[in-house]
């Protein structure tokens, strides 16, 4: 459940950053902005569970992510996680755009670190793997535009992150959905 809220808005944050590659606060201020349209989390309970996000409307009438959920094992170098964006220019149609495979959960982590630090600045969620059972709490949380590349289309955009989790138990091999979070962002000139 608690990949389910915090994991969830995590990853959403996550995909929305990931989906378009690691760009950190040392580049240039974007000149558009990045709000939140829409979010759903779920999570197996086997590794998350009490997951609640939702996309509020702050005291600044900004677009933010309020989360909370709990890791209940350790997630690490047995999770994968894929990433899929797609962009919709025209109101009606949905166009993949951006898939990044399955990558080892704690390399994604690595090369994602501007979103991941970004959210740390909101959350007690730790900005790097591997992430043991904790529970989550995520407050306020925005996108990021410097994460974004500098020349992201103007568009609405909908990510879906999913993290498949290898059985720690056994030898059998069984891979799990542990958490899937789905996110629907707006790009728009500031």
């Amino acid at each position: 459940m608690f990949l389910t809220t915090a994991w969830l808005l995590w990853l959403s944050l996550f995909l929305a950053r990931s989906t378009w590659g690691q760009y950190g606060s040392q580049l240039n201020e974007r000149d558009f902005d990045i709000v939140w349209q829409s979010l759903n989390i779920t999570g197996h309970p086997d590794y998350f569970d009490n997951i609640d996000g939702e996309v509020e409307l702050n005291e600044n009438d900004e677009m933010v992510v309020n989360a909370t959920f709990g890791i209940r094992q350790n997630l690490d170098d047995l999770c994968y996680v894929h990433v899929s964006g797609y962009e919709n220019s025209n109101g009606q149609d949905w166009v993949l755009s951006y898939e990044e495979g399955d990558t080892d959960l704690c390399d994604f982590a690595a090369n994602h670190q501007c979103i991941f630090t970004e959210l740390g600045l909101h959350s007690n969620l730790p900005s790097r793997c591997p992430y043991t059972p904790k529970d989550i709490q995520i407050e306020g949380y925005q996108l990021d535009p410097n994460c974004f590349p500098k020349d992201m289309k103007m568009a609405s955009w909908a990510v879906n992150i999913v993290m498949s989790c290898r059985s720690p138990n056994g030898t059998d091999g069984e891979i799990v959905e542990a958490l899937r979070v789905y996110a629907q962002i707006r790009v728009q000139s500031r």
